[in-house]
């Protein structure tokens, strides 16, 4: 009786050990280094492909836009606004 409780104990102690050893070997923390969990992120949240070199950037967020438009008003190169397709005037 004391042999098979022994055993049992063992074997127990073995299944213990081998689970908490494989558990240890699969950690993601040092999966990314620098800001790559950021650039991955973004890599499968965005609608356009980020990887290719070529990619055209978004002029809204440079400010690149918003400088030119100044530059343009402050020399007079104002564009006339398209009019309306449907036809209809603001107002309430």
């Amino acid at each position: 009786m004391r042999t098979i409780r022994n055993m049992l104990a063992r074997l127990l102690l073995a299944g213990a050990v081998a689970l908490l050893a494989a558990c240890a070997s699969h950690d993601h923390q040092d999966g990314y280094l620098l800001g790559g969990a950021v650039a991955q992120n973004i890599a499968e949240q965005s609608v356009r492909d980020v990887t290719v070199p070529n990619s055209r950037t978004v002029d809204s967020t440079s400010g690149e836009r918003a400088a030119n438009a100044v530059r343009a008003l402050n020399e007079g190169k104002v564009k006339a606004l398209a009019e309306s397709a449907s036809g209809a005037e603001g107002g309430l």
